[in-house]
């Protein structure tokens, strides 16, 4: 496999690793049972990313 498209799948490799950890975010601010730290912590997400996400959770 060349050089480039082996970048090219990291790189879609990465988006969707990143996808499912902002939807397993979702999931968890949804039920409330977790502060956005541990949120943060748990999903490996920058705690400015999971604070984001909650800011777009409906009320």
């Amino acid at each position: 496999m060349s050089k480039n498209v082996e970048d090219w799948a990291m790189g879609i490799a990465e988006k969707k690793a990143f996808e499912v950890r902002k939807e397993n975010a979702r999931r968890l601010i949804a039920r409330g049972k977790l502060s956005l730290e541990e949120i943060a912590e748990d999903t490996e997400l920058p705690l400015e990313v999971v604070e984001e996400l909650a800011n777009m959770q409906p009320a």
